[in-house]
């Protein structure tokens, strides 16, 4: 028994070398072996990006609807595989995106600002989400797992290194802060899987 707690404890000490290499700094290397989660997820945040703020903010008059936030998506899923084009935003806990997608209404008398939530980038296409012009804009949210870039000299943001040729600096926001879409978030995760080929 004293050999497995002696070996346990040294693998603990070497994973808090590890992380600490990695700016982590909540390590314990004892029987109460604690690591702080939440700086662990705080790297992938970029101090650059704007914050997404709250649903609440963006969307004050889902109240007097049953469908709630979901209503103001064409996709609603705690996970949605993108197969073949969808012309519309989305709320997604989990995306394979394999094609491009966004609302491809450009008259500002029908849609004046584009928002969509992905929480997890598996995968997106460089193409998705729809250029803004004097009549319309977009907001997109990404979830704080991702690595969201700004563009720099004229070249298109990243996220998790993939260019997203349709968004310009200034529309591209990530949870932070707790202020997080966690509202839409939560009710993303009760709904299932969406696959469109």
């Amino acid at each position: 028994m004293k050999m497995k707690k002696a070996n346990i404890l040294s693998c603990v000490a070497i994973s808090a070398i590890v992380l600490s290499g990695m700016g982590i700094t909540n390590v314990q290397a004892s029987d109460n072996t604690n690591v702080s989660i939440q700086e662990v997820a705080e790297r992938s945040v970029n101090p650059e990006v704007q914050n997404g703020g709250k649903v609440s903010d963006d969307f004050q008059d889902v109240s007097k609807n049953n469908l709630g936030y979901a209503s103001k998506f064409h996709i609603f899923a705690k996970e949605a595989t993108l197969n073949a084009h969808t012309n519309g935003n989305l709320a997604v806990g989990s995306l394979f995106g394999n094609v491009n997608f966004g609302t491809n209404i450009t008259d500002e008398k029908l849609l004046d600002k584009d928002i969509s939530y992905v929480q997890e980038v598996k995968n997106m296409s460089e193409s998705s989400f729809v250029s803004s012009n004097d009549h319309r804009t977009n907001k997109v949210v990404f979830g704080e797992v991702n690595d969201v870039e700004l563009g720099k000299d004229n070249t298109s943001p990243l996220v998790n290194e993939t260019p997203i040729n349709h968004l310009l600096n200034n529309e591209i926001f990530q949870d932070k802060d707790s202020n997080e879409y966690r509202k839409l978030q939560e009710q993303v995760s009760h709904f299932g899987k969406i696959k469109k080929s």
